[in-house]
């Protein structure tokens, strides 16, 4: 019965973001459109910003009601895996705490200027 009830659960959610896809006008992005689109760009959510450096490296900061959190790590994007990253997260008072390597193949864009990076919304500024 469990196994079940998850296999529905997988199918709802995988209909509801094919849905929100088309609603949204989203298009799958590709390794070549990410590198054309992303790479060597920033990217900005509110007060947020990330880098997309073309040596793979990330890095970019959090602001948090003015408490800033600098973000630092690697980036990957593939056709197979689609787009990895693996961070340290850099507190305002130094503390460190780094992330497991996650991917996630939910990569979109948006018009010209806009990306959509598991299922959060990024404007692609330079």
């Amino acid at each position: 019965m469990k196994t079940f009830l998850l296999i529905i659960c997988s199918i709802s959610i995988s209909l509801s973001l094919t849905n929100i896809v088309m609603s949204q006008n989203l298009k799958k992005m590709s390794a070549t459109e990410f590198k054309k689109r992303i790479v060597g760009k920033t990217t900005k959510r509110g007060a947020s910003l990330f880098k997309f450096n073309v040596d793979g490296t990330l890095t970019g900061m959090i602001d948090n009601k003015g408490k800033i959190t600098r973000v630092e790590g690697t980036w990957s994007f593939s056709d197979n895996s689609g787009y990895c990253r693996k961070v340290t997260i850099i507190s305002p008072n130094g503390k460190k705490k780094s992330s497991h390597k996650k991917c996630t193949k939910e990569v979109y864009f948006k018009g010209t200027d806009k990306t959509v990076l598991d299922g959060v919304e990024y404007l692609i500024v330079n």
